[in-house]
Protein backbone atom coordinates (compact mmCIF):
# COMPACT_ATOMS: atom_id res chain seq x y z
CA UNK A 1 0.00 0.00 0.00
CA UNK A 2 1.09 3.52 -0.94
CA UNK A 3 2.43 5.34 2.15
CA UNK A 4 1.81 9.41 2.29
CA UNK A 5 5.11 11.68 3.64
CA UNK A 6 4.85 15.30 3.99
CA UNK A 7 8.68 16.45 4.44
CA UNK A 8 10.21 19.26 6.30
CA UNK A 9 11.78 22.09 4.34
CA UNK A 10 15.20 23.52 4.09
CA UNK A 11 15.13 26.34 1.40
CA UNK A 12 17.38 29.05 -0.09
CA UNK A 13 17.50 30.91 -3.36
CA UNK A 14 19.78 32.66 -5.40
CA UNK A 15 18.70 34.87 -7.99
CA UNK A 16 21.83 36.27 -9.94
CA UNK A 17 19.12 38.82 -11.83
CA UNK A 18 16.21 38.04 -13.19
CA UNK A 19 17.19 36.36 -16.47
CA UNK A 20 19.38 33.36 -14.96
CA UNK A 21 17.52 32.70 -11.71
CA UNK A 22 18.21 29.61 -10.34
CA UNK A 23 16.47 28.58 -6.71
CA UNK A 24 17.37 25.58 -4.38
CA UNK A 25 14.79 23.75 -2.22
CA UNK A 26 16.61 20.85 0.69
CA UNK A 27 14.13 18.84 3.13
CA UNK A 28 15.95 16.90 5.95
CA UNK A 29 15.31 13.51 7.36
CA UNK A 30 13.67 12.37 3.97
CA UNK A 31 12.40 8.84 5.39
CA UNK A 32 11.71 7.12 2.35
CA UNK A 33 13.49 3.73 1.93
CA UNK A 34 16.13 3.00 -0.64
CA UNK A 35 14.39 1.55 -4.25
CA UNK A 36 10.87 2.37 -2.82
CA UNK A 37 8.37 3.25 -5.80
CA UNK A 38 7.88 7.35 -5.58
CA UNK A 39 3.76 6.69 -6.71
CA UNK A 40 3.34 10.58 -6.05
CA UNK A 41 5.79 13.29 -5.79
CA UNK A 42 4.40 17.07 -5.73
CA UNK A 43 6.70 19.86 -5.22
CA UNK A 44 4.58 23.11 -4.00
CA UNK A 45 5.62 26.81 -3.50
CA UNK A 46 4.22 29.95 -2.89
CA UNK A 47 5.05 32.74 -5.53
CA UNK A 48 5.96 36.09 -4.10
CA UNK A 49 3.34 38.01 -6.38
CA UNK A 50 1.47 38.84 -9.50
CA UNK A 51 5.07 40.41 -11.18
CA UNK A 52 7.07 37.16 -10.31
CA UNK A 53 4.79 34.83 -11.66
CA UNK A 54 5.51 33.53 -14.66
CA UNK A 55 7.68 30.49 -14.53
CA UNK A 56 9.53 29.26 -17.25
CA UNK A 57 12.01 27.04 -15.56
CA UNK A 58 13.31 22.65 -15.53
CA UNK A 59 13.76 21.55 -12.16
CA UNK A 60 16.11 18.66 -11.42
CA UNK A 61 17.29 16.67 -8.41
CA UNK A 62 20.50 16.84 -7.02
CA UNK A 63 21.75 13.54 -7.97
CA UNK A 64 23.76 12.74 -4.62
CA UNK A 65 22.73 10.17 -1.35
CA UNK A 66 22.61 12.98 0.84
CA UNK A 67 22.26 16.36 0.14
CA UNK A 68 24.45 19.16 1.17
CA UNK A 69 23.53 22.82 2.79
CA UNK A 70 23.01 25.51 0.32
CA UNK A 71 26.13 27.86 1.32
CA UNK A 72 25.40 31.86 1.98
CA UNK A 73 27.42 33.50 -0.08
CA UNK A 74 28.06 31.22 -2.98
CA UNK A 75 25.97 33.10 -5.54
CA UNK A 76 24.53 30.49 -8.17
CA UNK A 77 27.52 28.37 -8.03
CA UNK A 78 26.03 26.78 -4.90
CA UNK A 79 23.14 25.57 -7.12
CA UNK A 80 24.35 25.23 -10.59
CA UNK A 81 27.43 23.56 -9.89
CA UNK A 82 25.80 20.42 -8.08
CA UNK A 83 25.17 17.26 -9.65
CA UNK A 84 21.49 17.22 -11.20
CA UNK A 85 19.63 13.95 -11.81
CA UNK A 86 19.04 12.88 -15.78
CA UNK A 87 15.15 13.32 -14.58
CA UNK A 88 13.85 16.64 -14.85
CA UNK A 89 10.29 18.84 -15.18
CA UNK A 90 9.72 21.68 -17.10
CA UNK A 91 7.48 24.46 -15.31
CA UNK A 92 5.74 26.89 -18.22
CA UNK A 93 3.10 28.92 -17.34
CA UNK A 94 2.73 32.51 -18.92
CA UNK A 95 0.52 34.01 -15.90
CA UNK A 96 -0.44 31.91 -12.74
CA UNK A 97 -2.27 34.73 -11.48
CA UNK A 98 -0.96 35.06 -7.95
CA UNK A 99 -2.37 37.89 -6.42
CA UNK A 100 -0.28 38.10 -2.71
CA UNK A 101 2.25 35.69 -1.36
CA UNK A 102 -0.16 33.01 -0.03
CA UNK A 103 -1.12 30.51 -2.35
CA UNK A 104 1.00 27.65 -2.99
CA UNK A 105 1.32 26.83 -6.92
CA UNK A 106 1.95 22.95 -7.82
CA UNK A 107 4.98 22.43 -10.21
CA UNK A 108 4.40 19.53 -12.62
CA UNK A 109 5.54 16.10 -10.86
CA UNK A 110 8.86 15.42 -9.36
CA UNK A 111 8.28 11.99 -9.34
CA UNK A 112 10.74 11.21 -11.77
CA UNK A 113 13.01 13.34 -10.07
CA UNK A 114 12.69 11.76 -6.56
CA UNK A 115 12.73 8.48 -7.76
CA UNK A 116 16.09 8.87 -9.29
CA UNK A 117 17.22 9.87 -6.09
CA UNK A 118 16.18 7.09 -3.90
CA UNK A 119 16.77 4.31 -6.37
CA UNK A 120 20.80 5.86 -5.86
CA UNK A 121 22.43 2.72 -4.40
CA UNK A 122 23.59 4.13 -0.93
CA UNK A 123 20.33 6.37 -0.56
CA UNK A 124 19.47 6.03 2.85
CA UNK A 125 16.10 6.51 4.27
CA UNK A 126 16.62 9.71 6.80
CA UNK A 127 19.12 11.22 4.03
CA UNK A 128 18.28 15.31 2.80
CA UNK A 129 16.59 15.56 -0.45
CA UNK A 130 17.40 18.83 -2.66
CA UNK A 131 15.66 20.09 -6.07
CA UNK A 132 16.92 22.96 -7.67
CA UNK A 133 15.60 24.71 -10.51
CA UNK A 134 16.90 27.52 -13.47
CA UNK A 135 14.65 29.55 -15.41
CA UNK A 136 14.74 28.82 -19.15
CA UNK A 137 13.19 31.44 -20.72
CA UNK A 138 14.51 33.73 -23.17
CA UNK A 139 17.11 36.55 -22.00
CA UNK A 140 14.37 39.10 -22.56
CA UNK A 141 13.91 38.56 -18.41
CA UNK A 142 9.92 38.90 -18.94
CA UNK A 143 9.54 35.68 -17.00
CA UNK A 144 10.10 36.04 -13.70
CA UNK A 145 9.66 33.15 -10.68
CA UNK A 146 9.63 34.90 -7.44
CA UNK A 147 9.30 32.15 -4.57
CA UNK A 148 8.81 32.88 -0.69
CA UNK A 149 11.61 30.99 1.09
CA UNK A 150 11.78 29.12 4.32
CA UNK A 151 13.75 32.30 6.04
CA UNK A 152 11.51 34.54 4.90
CA UNK A 153 8.65 33.39 5.94
CA UNK A 154 8.42 29.28 7.11
CA UNK A 155 4.11 29.35 7.29
CA UNK A 156 5.11 29.70 3.14
CA UNK A 157 8.30 27.49 2.53
CA UNK A 158 7.92 25.06 -0.48
CA UNK A 159 6.36 21.63 0.58
CA UNK A 160 7.09 18.53 -1.09
CA UNK A 161 4.33 15.40 -0.54
CA UNK A 162 5.81 11.89 -1.44
CA UNK A 163 3.79 8.80 -1.85
CA UNK A 164 5.35 5.84 -2.04
CA UNK A 165 4.99 1.91 -1.55
CA UNK A 166 7.67 0.42 -0.31
CA UNK A 167 10.03 -2.75 -2.25
CA UNK A 168 9.76 -6.39 -1.04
Amino acid sequence: EPTAATVSVTVFAFTSDHIDEWHGFRWLSVTIPQAATIDVATLSVVIDGSTNDEPKHTFYGNNVDNAAIFTAGAGNADISGRALTTASVAWDNADLGAINATTFFAVPSVAAIVQEIVNRVSWVSGNALAIVDRQTAPTDGLRDLGIVFFNANSASAAKLHIEYTAGG
